[in-house]
């Protein structure tokens, strides 16, 4: 028996038996209104033009440019205030040692000029990010936060050796 003669007696004896077999009707309207369409202005069929799409680039680049600026600008307040708490650390760690006495002092001497080597170095880095171009200050700010977080640990530690 082929399938179209098998669905065919298998829909008839279901309708026999009483059950109902309904395909919803499509709803289709007899006019379609297309008066809220408004066709294209001639304006607005035509290809932009070499200068119109020029000035859309330059006006890209150029907010672009101003995101790199201020992203930029964001990141050296952040480590300005990165180096300024850096710097209370150490100077409170200075404090310490000296409200210790010489004793400490000279234990101390070493590792208070290792950790001002490192944050003379995040200095001269950091000057030298603040002279860059907003093209390439990214790498370098990686750079700079880096030893930032090398000199904040040092810190950090000599604070926890020293008590």
């Amino acid at each position: 028996m082929r399938t179209s003669n098998l669905v065919a007696l298998l829909l008839s004896s279901s309708l026999v038996a009483g059950c109902e077999t309904s395909v919803p009707e499509l709803e289709v309207p007899e006019e379609i209104p297309y008066e809220d369409v408004q066709e294209p202005t001639p304006d607005e069929m035509q290809e932009p033009t070499i200068d119109e799409l020029k000035e859309q680039a330059a006006e890209t680049t150029e907010s672009a440019v101003e995101f790199a600026k201020a992203k930029k600008l964001e990141f050296e307040h952040k480590l300005d205030g990165l180096v300024e708490q850096l710097d209370e650390r150490l100077a409170g760690l200075r404090q310490k040692i000296q409200e210790a006495g010489s004793e400490a002092e000279s234990q101390w001497k070493e590792t208070l000029a290792n950790l001002q080597q490192l944050r003379d170095e995040l200095q001269v880095r950091f000057t030298a990010l603040k002279s860059q171009g907003h093209e390439a200050w990214e790498d370098m700010g990686k750079e700079v936060e880096t030893s930032a977080a090398e000199l904040r640990k040092s810190v950090e530690e000599a604070f926890s050796q020293f008590k």
